[in-house]
């Protein structure tokens, strides 16, 4: 690991404590984040996109 890596894992360690006081709190927060549920919107269709090309 190089030196600026290790900064690098340390600030983000360092920001993960301050905002959420553990490393468990973050990744409990994690899981509901990727564990709720996607919403899916409807995607608009342009009406030419299926129209055979000569």
């Amino acid at each position: 690991m190089t030196a600026l890596m290790g900064s690098t894992v340390h600030e983000l360690l360092a920001q993960v404590l301050a905002r959420y006081g553990s490393i468990d709190v973050f990744i409990a927060r994690l899981h509901v984040l990727l564990d709720t549920p996607t919403v899916e919107r409807p995607v608009a269709v342009d009406r030419f996109s299926t129209l055979a090309t000569i």
